[in-house]
């Protein structure tokens, strides 16, 4: 059992039965580097099918399991197939070397405390990539909507954002991982409280069922979860059709109801399942629910409690801004349909108002120039508001 998990999830998964052909990728893959404490590491940019320019989408962060690679995570699950219906981009990063310190041995991963270990620091390479995304030009993200997914040791890390980054992840997901006993107990100290769907199946061989001395039994994640969201600690149980009796496995879904408003724990029990994706068309994988639909519809109920919504707004408001990226000063230009403008607030990357624009100069009908050199160099939202409509821009300062 030591060495059992030396074998990665890719490995594994290359050794049953895969599907005839990968899902289709219809949206783009873009590959970036960013220095990282003066550490160069890497993450795929996934741009859904059909998203437009000027289209602000969530963001779901989605973490390889221990040994393998984002490029493999990335051809091989159907999430990018998800992003192309529901709209959103997705990141693949790309873990660097860890030690387990639970089976032994080394492969790439994440440096979570207590079950892992190196010298590097994940929770600042994601909000390294998280700034690098939202100061992309071309890239427009909800920050209100920015979610956590993983397999495995994936999911681990999910679990770790949950408790270490609650200020910027929205919700979080996870599938054949599990919290680390060690994290429940004294490294887990979350802001606030987190929705959490936890998926995991009863002959898992990493995370066995009834726990052991580093991990809690199946349902411990969620449960951990609901008695921090404050939901009930008994929760409804509800078995999901077997659609497909072949896989040997079904579904009990565990619903922790009565949460602090707002916040949702889920647990998505696979009676028979083993450490696999369901939904994924791999031998061995449960085929009565799509892993990756479920965790969408969760997200998609639960962003971020704290921070100004954007994707929501809906406007028939138009006004543009220039120049953008600009150095001192910016114009707004705006469409008088029916409102003179009531607001215009200017909120930074995490959804926080750094600015109440007092009016400016008129340098035309409806064309306004606003002075903004005490504001520092970065990415910012602009926000015109009149009594009947929102419109958002993104906007660089330069310096």
């Amino acid at each position: 059992m030591k060495n059992f998990k030396l074998l990665s999830f890719a490995t594994l998964m290359l050794c049953m039965t895969a599907p005839e052909s990968i899902y289709a990728q219809n949206g783009v893959f873009y590959d970036y580097t960013i220095d990282v404490n003066g550490t160069i590491r890497e993450y795929i940019l996934y741009e859904p099918e059909g998203y437009g320019e000027g289209d602000i989408l969530p963001l779901v962060f989605v973490f390889h399991g221990f040994g393998s690679t984002a490029l493999f995570f990335a051809e091989n699950l159907n999430l990018s197939l998800v992003a192309d219906t529901a709209q959103f981009f997705i990141v693949y990063p790309q873990g660097l070397v860890v030690e387990d310190l639970v089976f032994g041995g080394s492969g790439t991963g994440w440096n979570i405390p207590g079950n892992y270990l190196a010298e590097h620091d994940d929770i600042l390479f994601i909000n390294a990539i998280i700034d690098d995304v939202l100061s992309n030009p071309a890239v427009h993200i909800d920050v209100n909507r920015i979610h956590s997914t993983g397999n495995s040791s994936g999911a681990e890390m999910s679990y770790y954002l949950a408790c270490a980054l609650s200020d910027r992840i929205a919700s979080v997901a996870g599938n054949a991982g599990q919290i680390a006993l060690i994290m429940m107990d004294s490294l887990c100290t979350p802001e606030r409280p987190v929705s959490v769907l936890h998926s995991l199946g009863t002959l898992d061989p990493f995370f066995p069922v009834n726990g052991n001395e580093y991990f809690p039994p199946l349902e411990g994640c969620a449960e951990y979860w609901a008695a921090l969201d404050g939901c009930d600690s008994v929760p409804e149980i509800i078995e999901l059709p077997d659609i497909d009796p072949y896989d040997w496995s079904i579904v009990f879904l565990k619903i922790y109801g009565n949460c602090n408003p707002g916040f949702e724990v889920l647990c998505y029990r696979i009676q028979g399942g083993g450490h696999s994706w369901p939904g994924s068309g791999y031998t061995g994988a449960n085929n009565d629910i799509d892993i990756g639909f479920e965790m969408w519809a969760f997200f998609k109920r639960n962003p971020h409690p704290n921070y100004f919504s954007i994707s929501e707004t809906v406007s028939v408001f138009q006004f543009n801004i220039s120049p953008n990226p600009f150095i001192s000063s910016i114009t707004i230009e705006y469409e008088n349909n029916r409102s003179e403008i009531t607001s215009i607030h200017i909120y930074n990357l995490i959804g926080e108002q750094v600015e109440q624009l007092k009016p400016g100069k008129s340098i035309g009908l409806h064309k306004t120039e606003w002075n903004l050199e005490e504001l520092p160099a970065g990415v910012y939202f602009c926000v015109l508001k009149t009594p009947e409509t929102i419109e958002t821009k993104k906007i660089i300062k330069l310096n």
